[in-house]
């Protein structure tokens, strides 16, 4: 059978969905003949074709058609359509599409990929659907090799996500822990450059932009490197930092110096405006010099109860002084009429609502509620209330909830003040999968916690995780894209499709 896929338009996602659809269709089927078509645009009178490409009437179906995915699949013995909201939805739909016919991508790498032989002149498929949450992204974690994230990033549109961050203005970090194998005797140290890092970065935006995910970036580092300070890993400091930037770090007990010797730990002196537009001015700097950054995450320093305790921080909530920082980069990135949207972050003593400050350009923002101290006990449930009284605010003598309905008590303060776009930083595959090996109560515990979203007001997930937590199996990370895409999906039934994809015949066995 000849199979004609006609690209509408030029988009690099488009043509990659067309050149994947092809790809696996040739795998699927011998007698399968391919011709791949290209148009400017739609043309209705044009029917003995597949089609693939944006659509304007599955946009109308979203509230923002270039981050909100939904596509409409109508295939009939090789002819249709599989048209999308936005680029990406495109190749999410292909995929989909594939799906259907009994593709499965079970981790990433060539070896997850599974291609059943099979006649596809009779193919069938006809669907509309939308994604329930905007948000469905991984961040980079851990300890990767290039390969490990190209590897991942090729993965996320084959199973419904649509975005990856990379941490940090360079991820060295975790690059460094693969590439120097200090941990692991078995491999010879291959030490990288942070310019040679920065390739690697480079080159994994350019296959995140491939296929249209949204990219996420920065997040730590910017109370560090805009002061010629290092902040590329949470490594101590052993050299002195430059003396003009003494003056900038916050005082805690007197004293003005790297908390625990650590930059990335250190917070600022935020009532300091030469500090709060020195970091202005590096964020739009960035932005203007890397414009496919869709989401510049914005965070203050890691660590806990280290704000500054000078005269001036202490007439404001660290929080106040957070939302004063981001309506000065707002005002930076206005300016400049960059569209770049910025992320700010509720974690450990920014939990703490601010009291005097709001943000001017609330559509300027997006919220990320990263609740670390929580445990996996209870899952995310607009009727899990606390009622007692709320933690108190005591700077640098704060202590962390553990209690999940604490957490959402201080999260529903927050959205009392900011009713824009959110997603929470979840950390499912950073710790506690280490104490279930089976993967099978965190898988989920995950599941149950992206269905729960929508009812507390978020919409959408970045996980925040080791990125190589594929084993004994991918079951956590496929049901969570599962339901980030369908929160009304069910568990069990598609639990037991991935484990027999994965294992084959034998796979409920596993």
């Amino acid at each position: 059978m000849l199979w004609k896929i006609a690209k509408a338009g030029s988009h690099p996602a488009v043509v990659f969905a067309g050149e994947e659809l092809a790809r696996c269709l040739r795998a699927m089927d011998s007698g399968a003949e391919i011709a791949l078509l290209a148009f400017p645009q739609y043309d209705a009178s044009i029917t003995n074709v597949l089609w693939l490409g944006v659509c304007p009437e599955v946009s109308a179906r979203v509230e923002e058609p270039a981050l909100d995915d939904a596509y409409s699949i109508h295939v009939e013995k090789g002819c249709g359509s599989i048209r999308g909201s936005n680029p990406r939805s495109v190749l999410l739909g292909v995929y989909r599409f594939l799906r259907e016919l009994g593709c499965a991508w079970v981790r990433p790498g060539t070896d997850g990929e599974i291609l059943p032989k099979l006649d596809t002149s009779n193919a069938c498929v006809h669907l509309e659907d939308a994604a329930s949450y905007r948000h469905r992204g991984l961040c980079i974690e851990g300890s990767v090799s290039y390969q490990h994230v190209s590897d991942t990033i090729d993965w996320l549109p084959k199973v419904g996500y649509n975005a990856y961050f990379n941490q940090f203005n360079n991820p060295v970090c975790f690059y460094g822990r693969w590439y120097n194998h200090a941990e692991n005797p078995q491999f010879k140290p291959e030490p990288m450059s942070s310019a040679e890092i920065a390739a690697l970065r480079d080159q994994s935006v350019a296959e995140i932009k491939k296929r249209g995910l949204l990219y996420h970036a920065a997040g730590h580092g910017w109370t560090c490197e805009p002061f010629g300070i290092p902040g590329e890993s949470w490594t101590s400091m052993k050299e002195p930092i430059p003396e003009a930037s003494v003056q900038y770090l916050a005082e805690v007990g007197g004293k003005r110096a790297l908390w625990g010797g650590v930059p990335l730990n250190t917070n600022l002196c935020y009532s300091n405006p030469v500090v709060r537009q020195t970091i202005a001015d590096a964020v739009a700097a960035r932005c203007k010099a890397v414009p496919e950054i869709d989401y510049f995450q914005v965070w203050l320093a890691d660590g806990t109860n280290n704000h500054c305790e000078c005269e001036n921080c202490q007439k404001m909530r660290p929080s106040d002084w957070y939302v004063t920082l981001l309506n000065d980069i707002d005002e930076k990135l206005t300016a400049m009429q960059l569209p770049t949207k910025v992320v700010f972050l509720l974690y450990v003593d920014l939990l703490w609502e601010p009291l005097e400050a709001a943000l001017k350009n609330p559509d300027r923002f997006v919220m990320m509620f990263a609740p670390i101290t929580r445990d996996y006990g209870q899952n995310y449930d607009q009727n899990l209330v606390y009622d007692g009284p709320m933690p108190e605010f005591k700077r640098n003598h704060l202590d962390f909830a553990t209690s999940l309905a604490v957490n959402l008590a201080q999260l529903r303060q927050w959205q009392a003040q900011f009713t824009g776009d959110s997603f929470v930083y979840e950390y499912h595959l950073m710790y506690a999968h280490f104490n279930d090996p089976g993967y099978e109560y965190c898988a989920r515990n995950t599941f149950e916690d992206m269905k729960g979203l929508r009812s507390i007001g978020i919409n959408g997930n970045i996980s925040c995780q080791l990125m190589r937590s594929f084993f004994p199996s991918a079951l956590p990370m496929q049901m969570m894209a599962l339901a980030l895409w369908n929160r009304d999906a069910d568990y069990e039934s598609n639990a037991q499709k991935y484990y027999l994809s994965a294992f084959g015949p034998d796979g409920l066995k596993v």
